[in-house]
């Protein structure tokens, strides 16, 4: 495998995947790096990242993303694809303003370790990314993936299994009718902001604090589960979820403190607590806030 030790090694690894010559490529941290909170360029932007990351419990200090500069996928790692990264600790700050998908071709998907994720397996990793998002009135907005370690978990099966979220996540949205999670299959979690896909969560804990303008789907494990077959197994909310306390959805929104929404798929929590303070106007729960309906 190759031997990551330095930020510049690091950046070489996203030129490598970025330009599509890193397929299946395996790498292993060898010792805490830091970005120094420059602008990063993304592991896996014009091309998913398909290989093996060992993090050898070794901390990533210093991401910092304050753009979109045309992409749709943000975090440590863009896409990831039939990946799998392991114990691994990514810190820093993700801070998006005024964030408009108008005309994308994709949702936007962001998360502290992996943006959108299709069949990926994470073990055993840590995220004490800060992540902020402020949307416009954009209809495209409302599909966005936003997660603590995920964004959105899409095509293919995926496991994630003793992941930790401890960093923070604020989303708010601009006046008007749209909002995140109104329409398509945008959500917001401690963990995981949209699963569309068959996945399995074990032992997973968000310990950050979550919290929405107004969304429909927020959660302190997964924001939506929309769509396949999804298990979330002995995982727990320690942190306080809020979302549109200021009631502006009316009888609209979804907000829990292990799901906010199961919109379609099999879905099975089994043996998950929450400890955390759950806020919110409609549709609110404990556990689980809203089941299939109109959010």
């Amino acid at each position: 495998p190759y031997r990551i030790g330095t930020a510049q090694e690091l950046a070489w690894l996203a030129r490598t995947v970025n330009s599509g010559a890193g397929e299946t490529l395996c790498a292993v941290v060898t010792a805490d790096i830091d970005l120094g909170f420059q602008p990063w360029p993304v592991i896996g932007v014009s091309a998913p990242f398909t290989g093996t990351l060992d993090g050898q419990g070794h901390t990533v200090s210093g991401l910092y993303i304050s753009e979109l500069s045309g992409r749709t996928t943000l975090g440590l790692f863009g896409a990831a694809a039939n990946a799998a990264i392991r114990d691994l600790t990514v810190s820093g700050t993700i801070d998006l303003a005024a964030v408009d998908m108008t005309g994308g071709a994709d949702a936007l998907s962001v998360g502290g370790l992996v943006g959108r994720g299709s069949g990926i397996t994470l073990e055993r990793c840590v995220s004490q990314v800060d992540i902020t998002v402020s949307l416009t009135n954009a209809a495209d907005n409302q599909s966005a993936g936003l997660g603590g370690l995920a964004g959105r978990l899409a095509e293919g099966t995926h496991h994630l299994t003793d992941c930790r979220n401890e960093g923070r996540l604020t989303v708010t949205s601009a006046p008007g009718s749209r909002y995140l999670g109104g329409s398509g299959q945008g959500g917001l979690g401690g963990i995981v902001g949209s699963i569309t896909a068959d996945a399995v969560l074990t032992r997973c804990v968000n310990a950050g604090t979550v919290t929405a303008g107004r969304a429909a789907g927020v959660g302190g494990i997964a924001g939506r589960l929309d769509g396949g077959a999804v298990t979330v197994t002995q995982c727990a909310n320690q942190g306080p979820v809020s979302n549109d306390t200021a009631a502006s959805l009316l009888r609209r929104g979804g907000t829990g403190g292990i799901a906010g929404l199961a919109v379609s798929g099999a879905v099975t929590i089994d043996r998950c607590y929450n400890t955390g303070t759950i806020a919110g106007h409609a549709i609110v729960g404990g556990i689980l806030g809203g089941e299939s309906g109109d959010y």
